[in-house]
């Protein structure tokens, strides 16, 4: 936001649990405070309006199961930043920008290559359209039931 003067918000979407002094006190002394909007719940019909009017999707989560909001933003068409850690590469595969979640000048710098670059979010929105298809319900059930299906005739 200091580099680059860009007149965006950040939304932060997602109930805030447990543990969350540090986000509160960071919160708290952000320079530009009022640019970031925590939205809480967002109900999952409401998704998907919010997301497709994203310029790009923050993700640097530190551990994650698999990373089903990579892919819905691909699937919305909107560019992915996300960390190089976890599943989260391999979901992603070239067709996100990845950064070490813990590195806030990398994150800050792959923040200002999406926002000045029209290029860079295009060459990453026709990449998702192409990775997004590799993960379908059908193929997550073949995969489930194979492994049932081995594990069945080891018994």
């Amino acid at each position: 936001k200091t580099r680059t003067g860009a007149k965006i918000k950040l939304l932060i979407a997602g109930r805030l649990a447990w543990q969350n002094t540090d986000l509160q006190q960071t919160l708290a002394q952000l320079r530009h405070r009022t640019d970031v909007q925590l939205l809480g719940f967002v109900a999952d019909a409401d998704l998907p309006k919010l997301l497709g009017a994203a310029l790009a999707l923050t993700y640097v989560s530190l551990f994650e199961g698999f990373g089903v909001p990579v892919l819905e933003a691909m699937q919305a068409k909107v560019p992915v930043l996300t960390a190089n850690r976890s599943s989260l590469p391999e979901v992603a595969g070239d067709a996100a920008l990845l950064v070490d979640p813990t590195q806030v000048e990398e994150i800050a710098t792959a923040l200002q290559q999406l926002w000045e670059s029209a290029t860079l979010r295009q060459e990453l929105i026709a990449k998702g359209e192409q990775q997004h298809r590799r993960y379908t319900w059908e193929k997550a059930a073949d995969v489930v039931n194979a492994a049932v299906s081995h594990a069945l005739r080891e018994t």
